[in-house]
């Protein structure tokens, strides 16, 4: 049996989901109560776009907050978000269904 760690928490509103690699980044998404375990989307998450564009990016420091200066970062996050089966957009109090 393998031992995770801790992986969600719930409250009344949201669940937050906690990823945590083996070299100490940490992934959080909040999701609806219904979500399942995400653990396997916050892995691909680390391994298929932060290492790409972050690890992999000789401009990019890890150890610096990610903020707005990396675009190919954010849009490929936003691309990647935006196609999980459980991700709802809210555009003035206007549920929008992911594609």
């Amino acid at each position: 049996m393998k031992k995770e760690g801790f992986i969600s928490f719930k409250t009344n509103v949201y669940k937050l989901n906690y990823y945590e690699t083996p070299t100490g980044f940490k992934f959080i998404m909040n999701t609806d109560l219904n979500v399942g375990n995400i653990r396997d989307i916050l892995h691909q998450l680390y391994s298929s776009i932060f290492v790409t564009y972050i690890v992999k990016n000789p401009l990019c420091s890890t150890i610096e907050t990610i903020n707005n200066d990396n675009d190919i970062f954010i849009e490929k996050l936003d691309e990647f978000i935006s196609t999980l089966p459980f991700y709802v957009q809210t555009i003035n109090n206007n549920t929008v269904r992911s594609k």
